[in-house]
């Protein structure tokens, strides 16, 4: 299919399916912002709250050269776009209030803070639940709102090492390991986007709003799926294995002459394709090797035998035998790969916006293709502050003399 054809009946000035859809988004970090994102890329309208100093990550490197570190940290600028920002001081009681006034008039509220602190700024469920009885509103947190471990601070790699994550990842008999990105907290921030839409659909058939709690250490078990049921109801207990599989082989990274490239072979009749590949056809009837669990069993033999035949090759050369024996395999690609994969473009995944202190940028674009209603990269991360004044006046009907006199009293 051409991409023409796949978007032959798009709308062309929607701004996505949840176009009308308002959120307020505060807190940091990256689970709250990842959630705000994943509704403003799908068209929703994103409210983002931030302390007059602007949020930590905004200060988080690395920034682009020669600019103003502030506004051009590559971290807020990727989990940010598609939101029009406002500082409130949400110390301050007049601060408060305002908050209060905008969550009076959203869809949805997304906060990830510790459990408690937006009660103390009388921004909890409950406050806010009288003000709007229709409120979506999502909490998210390392354990959650209740439960023993409730009241404790965490992060993504506490999430990792405490939900199995880090216990399976790393070389056997070595130190555990956590991934190469935030998978806990981006994955978080899409189970609560998941949650928002869920809560979203429930209020348009009843009318009723609700709270909805998700906590990192409960998305990481939730992602433990196989894992953890066969430690309940098995004798199978998973272990680091780097990149090996438990009972397939090949299944594994490989050198070659100029990169690195994985490749996994589990049908019987894919291993004899490789067999052949190899000139190793005696193999295909071997003892050792005739099915997927005596491969699995016998995956050291069968990762040197691999080893030895990738090392001789280029990735290219061994990307064109795989692909013309329809043999699952990949390059390993770094981010710059990634930024010029002719693939990766034609589908959209490297954006380009307008910054008004970054200047032009690339960041990593919208992942659902909806025939219709397409989300698209619209604006920018935010500068701090922004849009409040288009949001205290536009939606509060504030004017500019309170707006200043609020300036004054550190209020925004």
């Amino acid at each position: 299919m051409k991409k023409e054809e796949f978007f032959k009946e798009v709308i062309n000035n929607s701004k996505g399916p949840l176009e009308g859809i308002k959120v307020l988004e505060i807190g940091g970090m990256h689970t709250a912002p990842m959630c705000g994102m994943v509704l403003a890329d799908l068209g929703a309208e994103i409210i983002k709250v931030e302390q007059p100093e602007g949020e930590l990550v905004r200060y988080a490197g690395p920034f682009l050269e020669g600019k103003p570190p502030q506004e051009t940290s590559t971290y807020f600028l990727s989990i940010n776009r598609n939101k029009k920002g406002i500082t409130i001081n949400m110390r301050h009681p007049e601060g408060q209030e305002i908050f209060r006034d905008l969550a009076a008039k959203v869809d949805v509220l997304i906060q990830n803070f510790k459990p408690g602190t937006m009660a103390r700024w009388r921004v909890g469920y409950d406050d806010i639940k009288r003000l709007n009885p229709k409120i979506v509103y999502i909490s998210i947190s390392m354990f959650g709102q209740y439960g023993p471990y409730h009241k404790r601070p965490g992060f993504d790699p506490l999430a990792q090492a405490m939900g199995g994550i880090m216990y399976v990842t790393g070389m056997p008999g070595e130190m555990p390991l956590r991934t190469g990105n935030a998978i806990v907290d981006n994955s978080t921030g899409w189970m609560a986007a998941i949650g928002a839409l869920s809560a979203l659909l429930y209020r348009k058939e009843t009318g009723k709003g609700q709270h909805v709690d998700i906590s990192l250490l409960d998305n990481t078990v939730y992602m433990s799926d196989f894992g953890l049921m066969a430690a309940a109801h098995t004798n199978y207990h998973w272990v680091r294995n780097g990149n090996r599989h438990p009972s397939v082989s090949p299944f594994n990274t490989y050198q070659t002459k100029d990169g690195y490239i994985f490749i996994i072979i589990g049908p019987d009749s894919h291993w004899a394709k490789f067999c052949r590949i190899m000139g190793r056809e005696d193999l295909i009837a071997d003892p050792r090797c005739k099915t997927v669990r005596d491969r699995g069993a016998n995956a050291e033999m069968i990762d040197q035998l691999t080893a030895q035949w990738a090392k001789g090759k280029t990735v290219e050369e061994i990307m064109n035998i795989f692909l013309e024996n329809e043999i699952p395999a990949a390059p390993i690609w770094s981010h710059k790969d990634i930024l010029t994969n002719e693939h990766v473009q034609e589908r959209g995944m490297v954006a380009e916006v307008d910054h008004p202190a970054a200047g032009r940028v690339k960041l990593q674009g919208i992942p659902w293709k909806h025939s219709l209603t397409p989300g698209k990269v619209r604006t920018p991360a935010p500068t701090l502050g922004q849009h409040t004044t288009e949001i205290l006046t536009n939606w509060l009907g504030y004017d500019q003399e309170m707006i200043s006199s609020l300036k004054e009293r550190r209020a925004i």
